[in-house]
């Protein structure tokens, strides 16, 4: 429960983030529609990093929204998961395997080794693969 929680607060300020940018977007837009001009250099600037900064909450939100659902699965009984949920299990796995790879190589090209804050990742990010992977080993039940 406390895991949907975490997911359901994380949601809220991703959306609510997300929604504070289309309203400044739509302000710089109908203040330049209000004077009858278009945007200017740096206007468009502004507008370009907000649509940067929209995809980039976007696709957290999808993350999240995963995340959310792998942790759902995985609190279900065998019995009770189907092969959409198996699947979504495996692209999760598969998903942290190149986390934990990139996080690995980055930190071996600079020569040195994990820094506090990629330990916690690295931990974290191995605890979720090492949940999934115990799930995907439980027989199914007939």
């Amino acid at each position: 429960m406390e895991r949907v929680s975490h997911h359901t607060e994380e949601l809220r300020g991703l959306y609510q983030q997300r929604a504070d940018v289309h309203v400044q977007r739509r302000r710089l837009v109908s203040q330049a529609e209000l004077e009858r001009r278009s945007l200017t250099r740096t206007e468009k600037e502004q507008f370009d990093g907000m649509e940067t900064e929209l995809t980039a909450l976007t696709r957290r939100i999808e993350q999240s929204l995963t995340h959310a659902r792998v942790d759902q699965v995985l609190a279900l009984p065998a019995d009770q998961r189907n092969s959409g949920d198996l699947r979504l299990l495996h692209e999760r796995r598969q998903s942290l395997v190149r986390e934990l790879r990139a996080l690995v190589d980055e930190v071996e090209d600079s020569g040195r080794n994990l820094t506090p804050e990629e330990l916690t990742q690295y931990d974290r990010l191995q605890a979720q693969f090492d949940a999934i992977t115990e799930t995907l080993a439980e027989p199914v039940p007939s």
